[in-house]
C-alpha cells in the first residue's frame, strides 16, 4: 500500500498518523468537555485565541526558519501540545479561568507543527506520487482520527458507570498528553530543513499567478468552515445521541468511511484527475441535508454523502497547491512565501468564522446560532469545487 513512497514520506506518515491519534484522543471532548462546563462560548474563545496565536506563528514562520529547522519545530509543537493536554488534566475544570493563556499555548504548538510538517510534506514528496501521498495521508490520518474518539468515549463511559464523568474526560486529556509526549520523541528521524531565505518583501512585491490567487481563495474558503464546522457539528450530533460513547462511535464510522473513500478517491484521481468533480454537488448537498435535518437522518448524510464525497475535493485541492508551487522553478529556500500565503489564508478564514460566532453567542441561543450556520456551510465547499475546475484548467492544461 505505500510501497511507492520513500522512506522519508513513509516517518511522515506515521508521525501525522499517531499526531491525529493523540489529538483526535483528547480533541473532540475538550470541546465537549468546555460546553459541559460553560456552554458554546467556553470552546469558541479558546478556539479564537489558539486559531489567532496560530496564524501569527504561520506569519513569523519565515523568520523562525531562518534558525530552526522543520524537524525541531514539528518535535517542539507535538510536545506543546502534549502539555497542552497535562494542564487541562491538572487544571480539570478550572481551565475555564485559564482559557486566553491555554489557547495561546494550543496555537503556538499547533503552528510550530504545521509549520514543519508543511515544509516536509513539500520538500518531501513527488509530483508524479502526490495523489498517492495524499490519498496515503488521508488514510493514516483518518485511521488516527477514527480510533481516538472511541477510546476516548469508552474511557468516559467506563468513568461515568463508576460515578464521574469529569474524571473520565480527564483521563482521555492524560493519554492524549502521554501519545503526543511519545510522538514529539520519533520526530528525531526526520530531514532537517532550514536555511530558508525569506523578507516580507517576497509576500508584499511578488506578482501572484491568477493560479495562485485560486489557491489563496479556496484555502479562506476552507478556513470559514473546516475547523468551525467539525467542533459545532460534534456538538451537535452530541446533542443528538446523547452519549459521550455514541459520538466516539459515530466519528469511528464517520473516520472509517471517509478512509476507505479517501483511498478510492486517491487512486481514481491518479488515474483520471477530473474525478472531484461530482463532489462539487454532492458533498455540499450532503452537508445541506445534515444541517437541515439534525437527527439520524442527517449524521448519515454526513457520515456517507460527505464521507465519500468530500476526499476528492480535499485530494484535489491540496495536491493543486504544491503542483502551483512547483511552477515557480526557484529552490524551496527561495519561494517559503507561499507555504506562508496558503497557511494564512487558510487561517484568516478560520479566525474570522470564530469572529462572527463568538459575537452571536453573546446574546443568542447558542445551538440556534450554531445550527444556522451550519445551514449556510455548504456553500463554501461548493464554491471550493468550482474554483477547482478553473484551477485545474490553468496548471493542467
Amino acid at each position: 500500500m505505500f510501497k511507492k513512497l520513500t522512506e522519508e514520506e513513509k516517518l511522515l506518515l506515521k508521525i501525522l498518523g499517531f499526531y491525529v491519534f493523540g489529538e483526535s484522543l483528547a480533541g473532540v471532548f475538550l470541546n465537549l468537555y468546555l460546553f459541559r462546563l460553560s456552554g458554546l462560548k467556553a470552546a469558541v474563545l479558546l478556539d479564537l485565541v489558539a486559531l489567532i496565536t496560530l496564524f501569527l506563528v504561520y506569519v513569523a514562520s519565515g523568520f523562525i526558519l531562518r534558525k530552526y529547522n522543520s524537524r525541531t519545530l514539528m518535535a517542539l509543537g507535538v510536545f506543546g501540545s502534549a502539555f497542552f493536554y497535562l494542564l487541562v488534566y491538572i487544571l480539570k475544570e478550572n481551565s475555564l479561568h485559564f482559557l486566553v493563556p491555554l489557547g495561546f499555548v494550543a496555537g503556538l504548538a499547533s503552528g510550530c507543527y504545521w509549520v514543519g510538517n508543511n515544509l516536509s510534506s513539500y520538500i518531501l514528496t513527488q509530483e508524479k506520487t502526490r495523489n498517492l501521498f495524499f490519498s496515503r495521508l488521508n488514510l493514516v490520518a483518518s485511521f488516527g482520527a477514527l480510533s481516538g474518539p472511541i477510546l476516548g468515549g469508552f474511557i468516559i463511559q467506563m468513568a461515568t458507570g463508576l460515578g464521574s464523568t469529569n474524571y473520565g474526560y480527564s483521563l482521555t486529556f492524560l493519554f492524549s498528553s502521554i501519545i503526543l509526549f511519545y510522538v514529539s520523541w520519533i520526530t528525531r528521524d526526520l530531514p532537517q530543513h532550514s536555511g530558508i531565505n525569506f523578507s516580507l518583501s517576497h509576500i508584499l512585491g511578488h506578482r501572484r499567478l491568477g493560479s495562485w490567487k485560486i489557491v489563496l481563495t479556496q484555502q479562506f474558503l476552507y478556513g470559514l468552515w473546516d475547523v468551525a464546522f467539525n467542533n459545532l457539528s460534534s456538538v451537535i450530533i452530541f446533542l443528538i445521541l446523547g452519549s459521550e460513547f455514541k459520538l466516539g462511535f459515530l466519528n469511528f464510522t464517520k473516520t472509517l468511511a471517509s478512509a476507505i473513500f479517501g483511498i478510492l478517491a486517491g487512486n481514481l484521481l491518479q488515474k483520471n484527475k477530473d474525478w472531484y468533480r461530482p463532489a462539487i454537488f454532492l458533498s455540499p448537498l450532503g452537508l445541506f441535508i445534515f444541517a437541515l435535518f439534525p437527527n439520524y437522518f442527517g449524521i448519515f448524510s454526513l457520515v456517507f454523502v460527505v464521507g465519500f464525497f468530500q476526499p476528492f475535493l480535499n485530494i484535489a485541492s491540496g495536491k493543486a497547491i504544491y503542483d502551483v508551487m512547483d511552477r515557480d522553478k526557484e529552490s524551496w529556500r527561495q519561494k517559503y512565501h507561499y507555504l506562508i500565503e496558503r497557511d494564512s489564508a487558510l487561517g484568516l478564514g478560520r479566525i474570522i468564522t470564530y469572529l462572527i460566532l463568538l459575537t452571536f453567542f453573546i446574546n443568542a441561543d447558542q445551538i440556534k446560532v450554531a445550527q444556522n450556520w451550519l445551514i449556510m456551510v455548504p456553500v463554501l465547499p461548493l464554491l471550493i469545487g468550482l474554483l477547482q475546475v478553473r484551477l485545474n484548467q490553468k496548471i493542467y492544461k
